[in-house]
């Protein structure tokens, strides 16, 4: 995206296999099951600006699109810091959800994503050691 370029990066940034790691113990031991997937993520913060060639390419490469992802990954691995998104994806059109179709939106179902994410979330920050080894 434009602001990572900015920032001085491009290219893929991954996360951080500790991060990776946790979040996937999480996974198996929340509360209720949690639907997810480990993916590459594609960052774009210009919307304005978007071709048929950069979706076709987002739609080979990655699973969801975002705005954050790409300028914290390469902030942190600037800074020998670990990085990961957790995101809830609220506009999947493959899973049925059109989001820019005439159907009302799922906000309960986005709802119950954003309570799984927080339990998650929780469960990945309880299973970091103490104190957090630098970054590989």
């Amino acid at each position: 995206d434009n602001t990572t370029r900015l920032a001085g990066g491009g290219g893929e940034v991954a996360a951080s296999p500790m991060l990776l790691r946790a979040a996937a113990e999480a996974l198996s031991n929340t509360r209720r099951p949690v639907r997810h997937i480990n993916a590459v993520v594609a960052t774009v913060d210009t919307f304005h600006h978007q071709t048929d060639a950069m979706h076709r390419e987002w739609g080979e490469k990655a699973a969801a699109v975002d705005m954050e992802t790409s300028i914290l990954y390469h902030l942190a691995a600037r800074a020998g810091a670990h990085a990961l998104a957790v995101m809830a994806v609220s506009d999947v059109r493959a899973a049925g959800a059109d989001p820019f179709g005439d159907d009302p939106f799922d906000y309960g179902g986005l709802y119950q994503a954003f309570d799984e994410l927080a339990d998650v979330a929780v469960e990945i920050v309880t299973r970091l050691p103490d104190p957090i080894p630098a970054l590989a």
